[in-house]
């Protein structure tokens, strides 16, 4: 069990050492912060305060409590998708046959462990492999694919995995679809939904 202390991704986060010192103190603390990520913003040309403003009404809900990538797991816990990385798994391949599949997942989990260092080993979703035969004159050539693009997910739990103590709990998981963006294919998500999230997942104190 670890400690990770920007659990939601890689926003800027308050750390509990800022919330022991008095009110004034913090939000002057914050005033700089936000000065400073401006100030970053700044030098992209990019100001947040110009983009386009959309009031809503009144609510006594959080608005943080509608969450996007939430996975209803088979076991009944629920799982969000806190940070989310897709690449071309055949991005540089410009001609001929690329090598076998066991290189790009081997790829793909090097991928993981360095997005992720401080949280586990990876889980990677078997992919269905395409198979096929390219007639070249008198020459076939065999070949095996992995679906286009690789996805790396980070999942959060806001239940422990095995130690009652925790606060939460995480899974790296790595799976293959065809195109970039939402997952639409069943068998693979039927592989998500069904994560041994006991066996696989790590616990983490905030």
């Amino acid at each position: 069990m670890f400690t990770r202390s920007n659990v939601i991704g890689h926003a800027t986060v308050i750390s509990a050492e800022v919330m022991t010192v008095d009110r004034e103190a913090l939000l002057h603390r914050m005033k700089e912060m936000q000065e400073a990520d401006a100030r970053r913003l700044a030098e992209l040309g990019f100001d947040w305060r110009d983009c386009p403003q959309c009031k809503q009404p009144p609510s006594a809900e959080n608005p943080l409590a509608a969450q996007p990538g939430v996975l209803q797991l088979d076991d009944g816990r629920a799982a969000r998708m806190s940070e989310c990385h897709q690449y071309a798994v055949y991005g540089g391949a410009l001609a001929g046959i690329p090598p076998a599949p066991s290189l790009f997942l081997t790829q793909a989990v090097q991928r993981a462990e360095t997005l992720f260092s401080d949280i586990g080993k990876p889980k990677v979703l078997a992919p269905e492999i395409r198979q096929g035969t390219l007639v070249s004159g008198s020459r076939e050539i065999h070949w095996a694919l992995l679906p286009n693009v690789c996805t790396i997910a980070l999942l959060v739990s806001n239940s422990p995995a095995r130690q009652p103590v925790a606060h939460a709990s995480m899974l790296i998981a790595v799976w293959f679809q065809d195109e970039f963006g939402a997952l639409t294919d069943f068998r693979t998500r039927g592989q998500l939904t069904g994560l041994d999230w006991k066996q696989c997942a790590v616990d983490v104190e905030r």
